[in-house]
């Protein structure tokens, strides 16, 4: 039966704090047993940028050797695999700064690189955690830990972060000699108005988007990223019944503060503006109504607009459009910036005749849209620019101008212009 891994819950992370600076007390006595005159250390004179020292595993609870002989053994080997010249360390981690404890080990032992493990056992659970640093400045360059079942199943968990970790810590030497910039050594802080907000890496409403968190009394502290500095990244902020928002940061050396902007609630009511084929020499207004979260509406359009052939002689005619009906949005969420759908209504169609056309002056005519496709860009929080396609059809009632058929000649009328959300 495999058991998923789960982060550390509070129980296992506090003893496993404790853990990682439990072995103090046993540093201390093998220093104080060396022989009168011998030195403690003999720091070399030389470091060599290949070499890694991989530590003595820390352990606590009963169960905890095999696991933690099986976390260093996997460590070891693909760190070997990804070009590492490992080195076996002798003495554990013996202070309470463990970046500094590391690197002071690796120059001792003229390596470039320190991996520690530690592994602590309670019940039927395992922590365990491994780390690589750089021994120039005990910078952390990869790191993993995780809350599991003390079992076979855990075996194939360890490999799989002992694997992530080497190719984590390959990365990063392999940018170092390409004089790239190194990661950031903090957690990233992000602050909302938003209490509950959802926070992502990448941005919203995208499969690369990571997760990091909801805010919580104003702020969320991100999970570690190795982001090397100078690097943007965009971060996204959601929350049910608001617009989405993004704003980008540029990580440095200092811990950076990302303040997220207010999100806007999507509205339930819109306003939209423009002219089409056929009445160019004029423009239509329409109003929308939501009654589904922005997935489907009522519409009430206006279009006034003269119709002429110019010419010499002839007069133009005054078309006063007015339709009704529902719509819906066929594709993407409200929070998106490109939208699209279908709509179909009814329209009163008055024509006012300005020449001499005897005793008729003004034509009413009944006309249904059957289809009409749409499709929508934001371009903010509050507006953006739309494009439909529609077919008309006149009922040919009496006293009307157009004939029972499909109106210009069966072509469909393509519009387009501004949107506003209210």
């Amino acid at each position: 039966m495999m058991h998923a891994r789960r982060p550390l819950p509070r129980l296992y992370s506090a003893l496993f704090v404790f853990l990682c600076f439990a072995g103090a007390g046993a540093a201390e006595t093998q220093e104080a047993s060396l022989p009168a005159g011998s030195p403690a250390s003999t720091e070399p004179a030389t470091i060599s940028p290949s070499i890694l020292l991989l530590l003595p595993a820390i352990e606590q609870g009963r169960d905890a050797a095999p696991f933690a002989e099986a976390l260093r053994q996997a460590l070891g080997s693909e760190l070997a695999a990804s070009g590492f010249e490992v080195s076996e360390g002798l003495e554990a981690l013996a202070g309470q700064n463990e970046p500094q404890e590391a690197a002071r080990l690796a120059a001792a032992a003229g390596a470039g690189w320190v991996a520690v493990t530690a592994v602590a056992t309670a019940a039927d659970r395992m922590v365990y955690r491994a780390a690589v640093y750089d021994a120039g400045d005990g910078s952390l360059v990869a790191a993993d830990a995780f809350s599991v079942y003390a079992g076979l199943s855990a075996l194939s968990l360890i490999a799989d972060s002992a694997r992530n970790i080497a190719a984590r810590a390959a990365a990063y030497r392999d940018a170092s000699r390409r004089g790239s910039s190194r990661p950031i050594v903090y957690r990233i802080a992000v602050t909302s108005p938003d209490e509950g907000a959802s926070v992502y890496l990448g941005g919203t409403g995208s499969k690369a988007a990571i997760p990091a968190g909801r805010i919580r009394d104003g702020k969320l502290l991100l999970p570690y990223f190795s982001i090397p500095e100078g690097t943007r990244i965009g971060i996204g902020v959601e929350a049910p019944g608001k617009l989405p928002a993004r704003v980008e940061a540029m990580a440095g050396r200092e811990p950076l503060v990302v303040e997220l902007p207010a999100l806007a609630a999507i509205p339930r009511r819109s306003l939209l503006a423009g002219t089409g084929t056929g009445r160019l020499l004029g423009a239509g207004l329409a109003y929308r109504d939501f009654f589904s979260r922005e997935w489907s509406f009522f519409f009430l359009e206006d279009d006034v607009f003269a119709l002429s052939d110019f010419r010499p002689g002839s007069a133009p005619l005054i078309r006063n459009d007015l339709w009704m009906g529902f719509g819906w949005y066929l594709y993407f969420p409200p929070e998106s910036r490109f939208r699209a759908g279908f709509a179909a209504g009814l329209g009163l169609l008055s024509s006012l005749a300005t020449g001499d056309m005897g005793s008729s002056r003004l034509f009413v005519d009944l006309a249904l849209i059957p289809a009409e496709l749409f499709a929508e860009w934001r371009l903010d929080g509050k507006s953006g620019i739309w494009i439909s396609l529609r077919s008309s059809f006149s009922f040919g009632v009496s006293g009307g101008l157009y004939p029972y058929g499909w109106m210009m000649d069966g072509f469909p009328s393509l519009a387009g212009g501004f949107q506003w959300r209210l």
